[in-house]
């Protein structure tokens, strides 16, 4: 059995390291490793898994580029393995005052079968830019051809120009305003990382 920790709060490194060694899965809130970036890197990067987290209340309000989709370039950017947020459906869905409660699901059942949404897709789609960006990572540094050196600036470079302006956002912060990049760029870096691949 894989024991999974998600810390928030007040959680503080020397509360958390005294359990370190029993932890298989961290994902802790994101405004702790804004916090405390030094203390708690270390101690999260020894377990099989780090996965980036936030759970900002009512999502269907927040722009799904700019939280779903750049969660992953966040987690990449951290260091992290993977990423995860507070569930992948909930009830409640259709609620004729949508309103009256926060809602974190981003898949609707049905009778017919899942509706899948935009967050859901946004989602979707970060994690498949998350695999490229760690697919070209591991290429290059398998790689001894004259584009490896290029190949980590051109990562490194997409996910300063993504993540740029999420240095201190957290939770409430992401209902002050969007962060989202620049669309068309963001996919011609998008373009430029798999021509990347290919090349390597």
């Amino acid at each position: 059995m894989q024991l999974y920790a998600n810390p928030a709060g007040g959680a503080r490194a020397e509360l958390l390291r005294p359990v370190q060694d029993l932890i298989d899965v961290w994902a802790p809130d994101l405004h702790l490793v804004r916090e405390q970036p030094e203390e708690l890197k270390e101690l999260f990067q020894r377990a099989k898994h780090y996965w980036h987290y936030e759970a900002p209340g009512d999502q269907r309000a927040l722009d799904p580029l700019g939280f779903y989709r750049m969660k992953p370039w966040v987690g990449f950017q951290q260091g992290m393995t993977g990423g995860g947020y507070w569930v992948y459906s909930s009830s409640e869905f259709w609620s004729d005052n949508p309103g009256a409660g926060t809602e974190y699901g981003t898949v609707y059942p049905t009778d017919e079968g899942p509706v899948t949404t935009r967050r859901w897709e946004a989602s979707r789609e970060g994690i498949q830019d998350f695999e490229l960006l760690w697919l070209l990572r591991k290429t290059a540094e398998k790689s001894r051809t004259p584009d490896r050196q290029a190949a980590f600036d051109l990562v490194g470079e997409a996910v300063k120009f993504v993540t740029q302006g999420q240095e201190a956002v957290t939770d409430i912060s992401r209902h002050v305003r969007p962060y989202t990049p620049d669309y068309a760029r963001w996919m011609d870096y998008r373009r430029q990382l798999i021509q990347m691949q290919l090349r390597l």
